[in-house]
Formats: structure tokens, C-alpha cells, sequence
């Protein structure tokens, strides 16, 4: 009987040192950011719309984009901290900084239509899903 799994040989250099780069024990900064973080969303659907959830605690309503081109909802914006620069972080979870979402709509929407609110920190975007009663018949072609 044949192996069907490929063996793969590792040139594994095990000393300790070599596993991570310096930067990696670094102590992390309120700097250390300078990446476009992605926002989380909830996307929820009714008989008559779509609703989009986004918490963001820390965002401004000055600094929020929202876009809506056809099916495609884009959210962009920026958080800020609270916690002074240079300040040692021991456990970090929380993202600060600019942030960028794109989300594609389950059915087609209302464009026009759509509204958004932004209270608490929480963004609510409304967008009425249009009406799709066309019926497209299918016919059965036999061979």
C-alpha cells in the first residue's frame, strides 16, 4: 500500500531566540497601530428591511462614512483612546484607530431610502429592501 501523504521536511532552526523577532516582546503602545482594523457587524433581515448593527465605542459621528452603492454598504471611521500615549498596555483587546467595513446586502435594497442613527456608540443603519414580485417562468426544454 502506497502513502498518499506527502512528507515534508522542516529545516527548523530550535533555539529559542529565533522564534519570534525582537518587536515581538516589545511592550505594546498605543503607536503600534497603524493598520485600517475591520468594525464588527450584525446584519439582520425583516419582511420589509435590512438592519446593520455596529458597535464602535469611541468614534465620533464627525468621523463616520457611510456608502451605499447598489448592494454594497461601506462603513468607515476612527476610534480614539482614552488611554494616554505611551501608556504600557498589559492585556489589550479593545481596537483604536481607523477602522473600514464592507458588508454585501442579502437582497436587493431601497438605496435611496436607507437611513442611519448613531447613539451610545452603537450605529444603527435601516435600509427598506425593495420589492422583488416579479415572477420569472422557467420552461422545461426535453432533449
Amino acid at each position: 500500500m502506497s502513502d498518499k501523504f506527502t512528507k515534508i521536511n522542516l529545516n527548523l532552526d530550535l533555539q529559542p531566540e529565533n522564534y519570534f523577532s525582537e518587536d515581538f516582546f516589545k511592550p505594546l503602545t498605543s503607536e503600534d497601530n497603524n493598520e485600517i482594523g475591520q468594525l464588527s457587524a450584525d446584519v439582520a433581515e425583516t419582511e420589509t428591511e435590512i438592519i446593520v448593527l455596529c458597535p464602535m465605542a469611541g468614534t465620533l459621528a464627525k468621523n463616520l462614512e457611510l456608502h451605499l452603492h447598489n448592494d454594497l454598504l461601506t462603513i468607515k471611521g476612527e476610534r480614539y483612546s482614552n488611554i494616554p500615549s505611551g501608556a504600557y498596555y498589559h492585556h489589550k483587546e479593545c481596537y483604536f484607530g481607523k477602522f473600514s467595513r464592507s458588508i454585501v446586502m442579502p437582497t436587493d435594497v431601497k438605496v435611496e431610502n436607507a437611513n442611519a442613527e448613531y447613539r451610545n456608540g452603537l450605529l444603527t443603519i435601516r435600509i427598506p429592501k425593495a420589492k422583488s414580485d416579479v415572477n420569472i417562468p422557467v420552461y422545461i426544454v426535453e432533449e
